[in-house]
């Protein structure tokens, strides 16, 4: 299901969900959402998961999408029901003040 950018949004000011960063560190460190936080997909394909509940609604971006449905796929795997990857590129997430 795709989300309106106005809704991931409002669900993160609302704090109804957390934002996710799976790009590797060196990126996140050269720029980085502000609401985001960062657990690298590389830390996900060696088993680290991130210390968010699984219970919890979990959007998921990267640069642009390619890593972040690789991460839905495998939190998913890992019991994170609501995890969702972000169909927006890094800019319009800068662009929208996330």
């Amino acid at each position: 299901m795709k989300l309106a950018l106005s809704e991931v949004k409002k669900n993160l000011l609302e704090k109804k969900a957390f934002l996710l960063d799976v790009r590797e560190l060196d990126e996140w460190q050269a720029a980085h959402l502000k609401n985001a936080k960062h657990h690298a997909l590389s830390q996900l394909q060696k088993g680290m998961v991130p210390k968010i509940e699984k219970t919890e609604k979990i959007y998921l971006h990267c640069r642009s999408g390619n890593r972040s449905k690789t991460a839905e796929a495998l939190m998913k795997a890992l019991g994170y029901k609501h995890a969702q990857s972000l169909d927006f590129s890094f800019s319009s997430l800068q662009e929208a003040d996330l």
